[in-house]
């Protein structure tokens, strides 16, 4: 039942106890992974996976696979002073409408 694969840009320097090599996305709740701009990029992994869409929260992570997963953007920058409560609507109803449209399939 995978479905969701919310991605962002990894600071390394501002996250010293994330294992940033780890092999790839982990799965915070049944269909839910989060995942790096590393991972967002591995299109087979993705498929394997069997990620259909991306939640990219970054303003410098493309989105590379257009023609095979839905999209959603949140353009806000890695630092203290983002406000990225105010896309929480938004993204929740991106992931709703993901998970619905995985079960209608």
């Amino acid at each position: 039942m995978t479905v969701v694969m919310i991605c962002f840009e990894v600071h390394v320097a501002k996250c010293p106890i994330v294992d940033y090599f780890q092999s790839g996305p982990v799965e915070i709740v049944p269909g839910l992974y989060l995942g790096d701009s590393v991972h967002s990029s591995q299109q087979e992994k993705l498929r394997k996976i069997g990620i259909t869409c991306l939640l990219n929260v970054s303003t410098t992570c493309k989105n590379l696979f257009e023609h095979e997963f839905g999209y959603m953007n949140i353009p806000v920058n890695d630092n203290d002073s983002a406000n990225i409560s105010s896309w929480f609507g938004e993204a929740i109803q991106f992931i709703g409408e993901c998970f619905t449209l995985y079960f209608l399939a």
